[in-house]
């Protein structure tokens, strides 16, 4: 049977050097470059409208080759760096909260407000092509109308 590396289970010595128990100590610097990739993603996403690709829903009429140097720029490293730190982070918290601390965290963070938003989201979406169309055909509905007055000479419909 394998042994559980895992530290927050009893192991012997030399699990234990191998693995030793870090000080609880905040990367400033990491969280920095955290707080710069995420920066670089909002101007990644701002220039995306001024790319002369067709990739963002909105088209801005001053398009430039320069923004798409900009793009692909920013858009080749940034999810990496994001994997190598969120890497990092997880490998510290693994060691010092051990497998089922970790999985509960994510749980937590991640698939609970997942699930809550969904609930929310999902709904929505769904309606929103719905409603969407109800208002363009009430648009139709009322251009017709004012057509067909104007037509008839009764304006006063």
């Amino acid at each position: 049977m394998a042994k559980d590396l895992s530290p927050n289970t009893e192991a012997d010595s030399e699990t234990l050097s191998l693995c030793p128990p870090l000080p609880p100590t905040r990367y400033h610097d990491l969280d920095a470059l955290r707080a710069f990739a995420m920066l670089l993603g909002i101007l990644l996403h701002a220039v995306l409208s001024f790319n002369q690709t067709p990739i963002w829903p909105a088209q801005d009429k001053f398009q430039d080759a320069d923004f798409q140097i900009i793009n692909n720029s920013i858009h080749g490293f940034r999810m990496q760096l994001f994997f190598l730190v969120s890497g990092f982070f997880a490998c510290m918290m693994w060691l010092k909260r051990g497998t089922l601390g970790l999985i509960w965290h994510r749980f937590k963070r991640i698939l609970l407000p997942l699930f809550v938003f969904s609930l929310f989201i999902i709904p929505a979406l769904t309606h929103m092509p719905k409603l969407a169309e109800r208002k363009k055909e009430a648009a139709l509905e009322s251009t017709a109308s004012i057509w067909d007055a104007a037509k008839e000479g009764d304006l006063d419909r």
